[in-house]
């Protein structure tokens, strides 16, 4: 087996470069568990964010479809308040007619 030689970082750098299984070894010497568990764990905390938001958007979605029944019917109540408004107006018209015609 070959020595090697290493004088700096550069000569460090390049030999963990070419051995891939070293820079894990080293990497798992100098960092703690929790560390080294951070990538999974974050990879973990994304989807089930994904999947939270998922069922969010559509809860949103179908509260959206509900408002727009909602307004649909809002709009309909709106327009046979004004059609009963009308009618009362005739109503009032008639009687205050009939009021006048009854004379004081």
């Amino acid at each position: 087996m070959q020595a090697l030689e290493i004088a700096t970082v550069n000569d460090l750098v390049r030999i963990l470069d070419e051995h891939p299984q070293w820079l894990e070894a080293l990497r798992e010497r100098l960092l703690t568990r929790e560390v080294l568990d951070l990538p999974q764990q974050l990879a973990e905390f994304a989807a089930n964010t994904e999947r939270r938001f998922e069922v969010v958007e559509r809860q949103l979605e179908a509260q959206g479809r509900q408002l727009e029944v909602q307004g649909r019917q809002l709009e309909v109540q709106g327009r046979e308040l004004e059609a009963q408004g009308r009618r009362l107006g005739r109503v009032e018209g008639q009687l205050q007619q009939l009021r006048d015609d009854i004379g004081p």
